[in-house]
């Protein structure tokens, strides 16, 4: 689902706001929805996810829905062949015997909305919440100059509630190892992510050449660059656009993660620094009223005299 990606792309997960009732399976992924039980079954029963032959297979492709029963065919690269496989294996299929697959259609919902009615619009409407109570004061970083989606995802990332590795494996999801995608070297969490893996601090010492600034290496956590750029010497909007940059630079960090972990393509440095200053860019061009920033002096940073 088009909402669901976009969520995830934050680093956020939404299958703790999804709810579902199982009708005739034909939209719930067997494996990796949450339809039986609190967890999904990939988490539950992590040996026969391994050797089941599709990840990505709906309940409707491995039931038969007879009048007084269903049976089930769930297909395998291969039989389980040890006693934990088997035992996995057997309580699997006493699990999904309990659940029930009609001809009706699946229905979703989405907790956050009251009539948990799930849609784009109702997952939209939870961002919106969420930005309204951090232009209240509750996030200090919030900046309306950069989208909403990366504002958010920052703000996760400040609470350590993104996407990597141990969180993934603090829930329970089976994972072939905790590495960090980019360095191979330590374990990917949050901070390391962000600020000391060692890809991630050759980002913010050219960040920090190219802004001029006091250098943004050496931030141990995702707050304490925010607050470093926030306690700059300079007027209220150049602290804004200097936020803009970071976030811009937090998400791209992000970005070049994710492109390792599921493409495999490692990006360099300049290219990611090179995005960084065509978002930041965009967006304060986009969204700010500051009249007189143009590309040709924005990649030397080269605004003092345009910003109030």
């Amino acid at each position: 689902m088009k909402a669901g990606k976009e969520l995830e792309s934050m680093g956020v997960s939404i299958t703790d706001e999804l709810t579902v009732e199982v009708g005739n399976g034909k939209t719930i992924k067997f494996w990796l929805d949450r339809w039986s039980g609190d967890r999904s079954l990939r988490v539950t029963y992590p040996k026969i996810f391994k050797i089941a032959e599709n990840k990505h297979a709906r309940v409707a492709d491995y039931v038969t829905v007879l009048q007084n029963e269903n049976q089930w065919f769930i297909t395998c690269s291969r039989p389980p062949n040890t006693d934990e496989e088997w035992s996995q294996w057997s309580k699997l299929l006493q699990q999904i015997n309990g659940s029930r697959v009609s001809g009706k259609e699946d229905r979703w919902g989405w907790k956050p909305d009251r009539n948990g009615i799930f849609s784009v619009a109702a997952v939209r409407n939870h961002l919106n919440k969420v930005e309204a109570n951090q232009e209240d004061g509750e996030w200090k970083f919030w900046n309306k100059w950069v989208p909403p989606k990366v504002n958010y995802f920052s703000w996760r990332a400040a609470l350590e509630k993104i996407s990597v590795k141990r969180e993934l494996a603090r829930r329970g999801m089976s994972l072939n190892n905790l590495l960090c995608p980019r360095c191979g070297v330590n374990e990917e969490t949050v901070d390391h992510l962000i600020c000391e893996c060692m890809s991630s601090q050759r980002i913010w010492k050219e960040v920090s050449n190219w802004l001029k600034v006091p250098s943004l290496y050496g931030r141990r956590n995702c707050k304490e660059l925010l607050e470093h750029g926030n306690m700059l010497k300079g007027s209220g909007e150049w602290k804004k656009i200097i936020n803009v940059v970071i976030q811009a630079a937090l998400w791209n960090i992000w970005k070049s993660r994710n492109d390792k972990e599921f493409e495999g393509h490692l990006r360099n440095e300049k290219e990611i620094l090179d995005t960084i200053k065509e978002d930041s860019f965009i967006w304060v061009k986009m969204m700010s009223k500051i009249q007189g920033i143009v590309w040709e002096r924005w990649v030397d940073f080269n605004i003092r005299d345009v910003v109030r």
